[in-house]
């Protein structure tokens, strides 16, 4: 049996200091100023297609947040801001100059997917769905 996933697994005095960081609630990605958003994606998430999940994603300070402790599936990505995009329905400028814009972007190609807010929220996940 796999072990549950816990809070303190996470904990920045339990992890190397070049894995230390935080969640972001999308609040915290709104009011960032700094020119670079990390956000970890989980990609084919195990059982997707019998559950109808569409995976999870949460943003961090820090691009190896959970190095070591999320399951492979979670993969970051670091994305530097201003960037450009091919315009969408919906979405139709082609910049995103800040992190609110990025979030945006974000959630109107993925609407399905869960952005998690919390570590308390990423660990009740884990546990649901890889242990």
């Amino acid at each position: 049996m796999k072990q549950h996933y816990t809070v303190e697994m996470f904990d920045n005095d339990r992890v190397p200091h070049y894995c230390a960081g935080s969640i972001l609630t999308r609040e915290q990605l709104r009011a960032r100023t700094k020119d670079t958003v990390i956000s970890h994606n989980e990609v084919s998430p195990p059982r997707a297609s019998r559950m109808g999940r569409k995976g999870v994603r949460f943003y961090s300070t820090n691009h190896l947040f959970g190095h070591g402790v999320l399951p492979k599936r979670f993969v970051p990505c670091t994305t530097s801001l201003p960037c450009s995009f091919t315009p969408r329905e919906g979405l139709e400028g082609r910049m995103a100059l800040t992190p609110a814009d990025l979030l945006k972007f974000d959630d109107h190609c993925n609407p399905e997917q869960h952005v998690i807010e919390s570590i308390e929220e990423l660990v009740d996940y884990l546990n649901e769905h890889y242990v």
